[in-house]
């Protein structure tokens, strides 16, 4: 038998086309699943820290209305817990305790 002498040309290059085109297509999308999974960690990291500050800010506002403080220690401003509130609202007929008592 004899062997066939030089290289097949044409068989070369189209296996060099078709293996350049498939490590493009490749890459491309390994790039694009690369890019939507860095989009969906940020996106699940950006809703936990919403998430997280919503509730602190929710637990903050709670703290505030059911605690007595003061606005203003200067001019002795308080503020009470909203529910002595409401309470002193019922037992004055609707009317805050400096209205429905007036001072003289």
């Amino acid at each position: 038998m004899a062997q066939k002498e030089g290289i097949n040309t044409p068989l070369v290059i189209t296996i060099g086309i078709i293996s350049s085109i498939l490590l493009v297509v490749i890459a491309f999308t390994v790039e694009g699943w690369f890019q939507y999974q860095e989009h969906e960690e940020l996106a699940a990291k950006w809703q936990t820290m919403a998430d997280q500050s919503a509730a602190q800010r929710k637990a903050e506002q709670v703290q505030s209305i059911s605690e007595y403080r003061w606005v203003d220690e200067k001019k002795g401003i308080v503020a009470i817990p909203i529910d002595q509130a409401m309470k002193d609202i019922a037992e004055n007929g609707g009317k805050v305790p400096w209205q429905a008592n007036p001072q003289k």
